[in-house]
Parts: C-alpha cells; sequence; structure tokens
C-alpha cells in the first residue's frame, strides 16, 4: 500500500460527509450496521450502502460475512491509514 493509495482513499472518503463520519466512528472499534446507523443518525439501508462502497474500496472489512443479520465491521489497514490522514485534515482546519 502507498501513500498514492492513502490519498486516493482520503479523496474518496473525504467527498462524504457520511463516509467520513462511518470511517471515524470506526476507527478503533468493531460495529454492527445498526449501531451505525444509530449513532449517525441515518436509515440503515444508507449506512449497507456506505459499508458496501468502503467494502469494495478496501477500507473496511467484514469480519462475519457468512451471518445475515449481526455482521460486524471494522477498518482494513489502508482504513486505518486514511483515517489518520482524516484527522490531520481535521486539525488543520
Amino acid at each position: 500500500m502507498t501513500e498514492f493509495d492513502i490519498l486516493g482513499a482520503f479523496s474518496y472518503i473525504w467527498r462524504s460527509k457520511n463516509r467520513t463520519d462511518l470511517v471515524l466512528y470506526l476507527a478503533d472499534t468493531i460495529k454492527m450496521p445498526s449501531e451505525i446507523a444509530k449513532h449517525m443518525n441515518i436509515r440503515i439501508n444508507q449506512v449497507s450502502a456506505i459499508l458496501k462502497d468502503l467494502k469494495n474500496e478496501n477500507i473496511v472489512v467484514c469480519l462475519n460475512e457468512s451471518e445475515k443479520k449481526g455482521r460486524l465491521y471494522e477498518l482494513t489497514p489502508k482504513g486505518k491509514e486514511t483515517y489518520k490522514y482524516i484527522l490531520k485534515n481535521m486539525e488543520q482546519n
């Protein structure tokens, strides 16, 4: 994973408030979509769509993919590095 990859992921996440909020919420924890939806005050189908997009970008990973309910998500190493860029950018603004 190169710095170019991290900057691309940062750009992708930063363009959406919901993607940014979700990555910030998952920073050091594992959460279910229902917990994320409640925290972000958005519908679960919106959370599912965001998680799907972030998963496709290798920013989050589902830890128990075979489960239909109670899926658990966390940031990938790429997601954790991108999280650091988000924090740095927030401090500068």
